[in-house]
Order: C-alpha cells, then structure tokens, then sequence
C-alpha cells in the first residue's frame, strides 16, 4: 500500500484485514511517509507505531559501502568498487541539501546508489529518485 492517503478508509482497513487473514502468520509491517501517516493514523490504532530514525553519516558510509560490495563482490572488482563509492560519497556531498536529506532514508539512499551507479549522476528530487530507478 504504496500511497495511502487517496485511498478510501474502509478499503483500506479491508485490504489490511483480508492479507491479514489470508496469511496469519506473516508478519505485518504497514509503513508511511509522515505526509500520509496523519490520514491513516486513526485506523490504525490497533498497531504499534515506531519512527525509524535517520543514517547518521557513519550509517550512510557503511551502507553505500555494502551496497556497491554486493554489486562488485570479486576481488578484481574492487577497485571499480571503491571509485563507485568514492564517486557517489562525492556528488551526495555536492548536492543540494534536499538531496543530502534523502540519504538519510536507507530506501532512498537504496534508489540513489542504485541511480547513481546506472546512470553516474544522483537524481534531482525524490521523484526524479524513484523514476529513474524504475526504468
């Protein structure tokens, strides 16, 4: 349930509801942007609600390195490795701090790496963040 402020509230409940009773034992997670929270926060008093923090900057590095590790994981990758990193730790340093703030998301730092190692360039906005991963 990517987006779920448009959808109306009893479909959504039902939609919850009937994966809930389709697979029991799975685990549910719902998630949401603070933007869309506040339209589904009263149907879904009956959950635990918990905030994820942030990557400090030590998280964005770990992370980016694991990343690009799992794209070039051979030994005769890792110089091209460690230029991908070197590169992207780069333009999020020269980005716009709109940009900067995204990295803190592990998603969107997710989409970014994976922007930036097909197309050498970070996306611009969000949006422009998800679109070009979805190509």
């Amino acid at each position: 349930m990517r987006r779920v402020a448009p959808m109306p509230g009893a479909w959504r409940r039902g939609l919850v509801a009937g994966f809930h009773e389709q697979y029991p034992l799975c685990p549910l997670w719902l998630t949401s942007r603070e933007v869309g929270y506040a339209y589904a926060e009263q149907e879904l008093k009956s959950f635990a609600h918990y905030r994820v923090a942030p990557f400090t900057r030590a998280q964005q590095l770990e992370f980016v390195g694991l990343w690009f590790g799992a794209q070039f994981p051979r030994p005769d990758q890792a110089r091209e490795r460690d230029d991908r990193i070197q590169s992207l730790l780069k333009a999020l340093d020269g980005a716009a701090a709109p940009i900067r703030e995204m990295a803190g998301n592990p998603l969107l730092l997710t989409l970014m790496a994976w922007v930036h190692h097909d197309f050498g360039r970070l996306p611009h906005t969000q949006a422009s963040c998800t679109t070009s991963s979805s190509r």
